[in-house]
């Protein structure tokens, strides 16, 4: 499991990296040591929806602990196969983030938090048909986070080489 508090980036994999088509990698903080886990999909609108649920809820679970640059590859014959860096540090990729830019201009410095009450929680001000857009979504994502604990069908896990 990977609790979305630890998520650092959900980004692209180049298909290089293990030969596999329509990978992302979500980078995640396990035990104060930064990993990374490599998921493929079935098709490519099915990973860009997994990689746009996780960065939403992650954003705004923890949008300071966003990492600014990533890796496009893995750490693989101890060094990195998108940018042949021997150091083995995700924080110091080769690549910006798809939040790289935002964090200094847009994200607040705590944004709203998910939880189970949260989803029948709205303002006045808030129209109907974006309140309910806004249900469906944290109930989609709370049960995208669900599924993340790898029983999804439509995912594959891949082990990096040692």
């Amino acid at each position: 499991r990977i609790d979305v508090n630890c998520i650092r980036c959900c980004e692209d994999v180049e298909e290089e990296t293990f030969n596999r088509p329509r990978l992302f990698q979500i980078v995640y903080c396990d035990n104060g040591k930064l990993r990374a886990l490599y998921l493929q999909t079935e098709s490519k609108q099915n990973r860009d929806e997994w990689m746009q649920s996780i960065r939403l809820l992650s954003e705004r679970c923890s949008p300071e602990k966003m990492l600014r640059h990533y890796h496009t590859g893995a750490f693989i014959k101890k060094k990195w196969s998108c940018c042949r860096k021997t150091e083995k540090r995700y924080n110091c990729g080769c690549a910006n983030t798809y939040i790289s830019d935002r964090l200094d201009y847009e994200l607040p410095s705590s944004g709203p938090k998910f939880s189970d009450s949260d989803s029948a929680k709205t303002t006045e001000s808030v129209s109907s048909e974006k309140r309910t857009s806004t249900i469906k979504r944290k109930l989609s994502l709370q049960k995208m986070m669900n599924t993340l604990k790898l029983d999804s069908p439509s995912s594959k896990v891949l082990d990096t080489p040692p």
